[in-house]
């Protein structure tokens, strides 16, 4: 989870400092006010925390060298004495086999009164810790639940003789903010718990008053939910075969009236279990959705199902042919008015298929996706200048602006950029942004930093993964699935 923003009174500081080095010819980093050199430390631990611990294709999770915030406290001792002075710097423990119980009791009482952002990592990618040392970890971190501002579990069976998450998650937790459980398997289960009501939670009884943000992934969406009522943004992550009931999966989805962000993996309802019922989940602030599962049916289930009136922005992953066809047969244009902003990742579609999409989603002014410019059939599409359709010729998303593709810099995707800009310019529809997608690699190797689609169109480079949602400010190394 983020902290306050250390920047907001870099200015100051620095002024300061450079007036301290304009009068000491002799400048060196000890002479850097221990004010600044704080919040430079704090702004750079903020910048690693945010980067996944070096995740691979499977999403397990590694930290190969020590935190931030130790490798400052040994540099020198002026930076050690800034760094100790710091509580914020020392607020995110994390659990896994090589932790050792020393670091944990260091950040705790070197975090002060701040609050904690607690990661356990002990999936079954991960180098297994004894019960012995986990046991002692656990009785370190647990009196300090009133503290904690954020917790991710990673747990590959939950064992009825070492409860691990049922004892951690059976505590007060009055200020926990963001909450990821991850569940691979359990080896006793009380069947009946899987769809009680949502209003008793199965974990944090007492309450978890400011919990805005959940994921319950693999089992925990069955067997550990916490309270809901607070939510503001919502992961449910189904990589188990263990299908809910729909009233269960609408009672949850549906807790919250402030739920605005809602990321739905996998086959979270068997397909027999769908009642076919348009607008039966009203979901009134719901501003993102995510969607994606290995039933087709899924896809258009859901967007039938769910009424949310201001619906901006929706994410769909390998997506199929024929997955939407409920929702063409609908043929509502209205049905999905608000939707601004499309992104589609891993999927298969033909010209035709994304020629219900204009028809269906005509408010687009974004789209996104992880294919390169000459692999999509879209940008064939949108260099016609106009399409074909029941009623005779239309223009395809008449308020696009914003196009993001990856970029093939040894193919002709500059020249489709060029003239697709163009034909949308002479039509009255210009757009205003293209971007690129590059990995890091191609960036350093072959240098590149725009070219010229028109007066009128910026062109971009980026290498960074889009953040979900849109105007996130805390940390999720967890959403590793979209």
């Amino acid at each position: 989870m983020a902290s306050a923003d250390p920047r907001a009174d870099l200015p100051k500081l620095l002024s300061s400092s450079t007036d301290t080095r304009d009068n000491n010819k002799s400048f060196t980093v000890h002479t850097i006010p221990p004010e600044v050199l704080s919040i430079i430390f704090q702004w750079g631990k903020n910048m690693i925390d945010d980067i996944p611990l070096s995740s691979t294709a499977e999403g397990d999770i590694h930290r190969d060298t020590a935190p931030f915030e130790v490798i400052v406290s040994h540099t020198c001792s002026y930076f050690r004495k800034v760094a100790l002075a710091n509580p914020r710097l020392w607020t995110s423990i994390h659990i896994y086999a090589p932790c050792r119980l020393r670091c944990i009791i260091e950040a705790i009482a070197r975090s002060g009164a701040c609050g904690l952002d607690i990661r356990i990592d002990l999936t079954v990618q991960e180098p297994q810790m004894d019960d012995v040392m986990l046991g002692q970890m656990m009785d370190l971190i647990l009196p300090q639940s009133h503290r904690w501002r954020s917790l991710s579990v990673g747990y590959s069976c939950e064992r009825s003789n070492y409860p691990m998450i049922t004892r951690l998650c059976d505590t007060h937790a009055p200020g926990l903010q963001h909450l990821s459980i991850t569940v691979e398997d359990v080896d006793r289960a009380d069947a009946s718990i899987v769809n009680r009501s949502v209003e008793l939670p199965h974990i944090f009884k007492e309450g978890t008053p400011k919990l805005e943000f959940v994921r319950l992934r693999g089992l925990a969406i069955q067997l550990f939910r916490p309270q809901l009522d607070a939510l503001v943004t919502l992961h449910i992550d189904q990589t188990r075969s263990l299908p809910l009931l729909h009233s269960t999966f609408r009672d949850i989805v549906t807790r919250s009236p402030f739920l605005a962000n809602l990321s739905i993996y996998g086959d979270i309802i068997d397909p027999a279990d769908w009642p076919g019922q348009a607008n039966s989940i009203y979901l009134p602030n719901l501003r993102t959705l995510r969607i994606c599962s290995a039933a087709g049916e899924m896809y258009a289930a859901i967007l039938l199902e769910i009424d949310a009136p201001m619906l901006e922005s929706l994410t769909l992953k390998d997506l199929q042919e024929h997955d939407l066809d409920l929702l063409w047969n609908l043929a509502d244009s209205t049905r999905h008015a608000s939707i601004r902003s499309l992104i589609f990742t891993d999927f298969d579609l033909t010209s035709l298929t994304y020629e219900h999409i204009f028809q269906t989603f005509q408010g687009i002014t974004d789209f996104s996706t992880v294919y390169s410019v000459r692999e999509s059939p879209l940008m064939g599409l949108l260099s016609e200048g106009m399409v074909e359709g029941l009623d005779g010729l239309y223009v395809p998303w008449p308020r696009l602006k914003t196009l993001a593709f990856s970029f093939d810099v040894y193919g002709d995707d500059e020249e489709v950029i060029e003239v697709v800009a163009a034909v949308r310019k002479q039509g009255g529809f210009p757009l205003s942004t293209i971007l690129l997608r590059r990995s890091a690699d191609e960036m350093e190797e072959i240098p590149l930093e725009s070219f010229d689609a028109g007066s009128d169109v910026e062109v971009k480079f980026f290498t960074e993964d889009q953040v979900w949602p849109e105007n996130r400010t805390f940390f999720d190394n967890d959403d590793i699935l979209f």
